[in-house]
């Protein structure tokens, strides 16, 4: 009976995670970007949540760096690319 209910305790726990990352990723949209090849701004990608991903696919929250999609010396454990070279 124990295990049922930790079972259950966990099942719940990860159905409320799930659940809000949605709702979160519900609530973000993307912002048009106008610019057009050769402006500056040109391929990156702008969210209401503050978000922003340039034509690499790095990703900036805010204006500063997130996550990135190469080793930059610095970053540990932020992704899988950061940690082998």
């Amino acid at each position: 009976m124990k295990e049922v209910l930790i079972f259950a305790g966990v099942a719940v726990a990860a159905y409320m995670l799930l659940k809000g990352r949605d709702a979160r990723a519900a609530r973000t949209n993307e912002i048009t970007n106008p610019a057009l090849p050769g402006q500056i701004g040109y391929g990156w990608r702008y969210f209401s949540d503050g978000t922003a991903i340039d034509p690499n696919g790095n990703y900036y929250l805010k204006g500063a760096p997130i996550w990135s999609t190469s080793y930059d010396g610095v970053s540990v454990g932020g992704n899988y690319s950061n940690l082998v070279t």
